[in-house]
């Protein structure tokens, strides 16, 4: 993808001054993670993607779930030991815009121990959340219709 189609934003949760100093960050790569547990978003901000013949509605925001992958945060492999689940979302903004978002929800091996497949709907829901607050943050509001006199 060329910057011309859009960019990468690193997008802070507010959890640390490391993340904050690289919030709205853009490039023409993805981002790295400025450290271990980050729980930030790397955005795909597509500008070719809207659509000028389309017109802003917002019961056009929609999300599309691409599927989930892990990564081990290294050492053992123990009860208290994490690992982040990382979900791939693509948001449709109501204007046309589209966002790729990597949503990371931390887990423990003990967690997943427990309860495998509550543990896995737990993380999917709390991703869909933040995928939601995502939405509402960064899509654009459609503009208000004119007043007819």
């Amino acid at each position: 993808m060329s910057s011309e189609d859009g960019q990468y934003e690193f997008v802070s949760n507010g959890g640390c001054t490391r993340c904050d100093a690289m919030d709205g960050r853009l490039s023409d790569g993805p981002l790295p993670r400025p450290h271990p547990n980050c729980n930030c978003q790397i955005i795909w901000r597509d500008y070719g993607a809207g659509n000028p013949d389309q017109p802003c509605d917002e019961n056009n925001m929609r999300y599309e779930f691409n599927g989930t992958t892990s990564s081990h945060h290294g050492g053992p492999y123990g009860p208290d030991d994490e690992f982040d689940l990382i979900h791939d979302f693509r948001i449709h903004c109501p204007d046309g815009e589209i966002i790729e978002a990597e949503i990371l929800v931390t887990a423990t091996y003990g967690e997943m121990a427990a309860d495998h497949d509550g543990m896995f709907e737990d993380a999917l829901a709390e991703a869909l959340e933040r995928v939601e607050e995502l939405a509402a943050s960064e899509c654009r509001s459609c503009p208000e219709p004119p007043l007819v006199a």
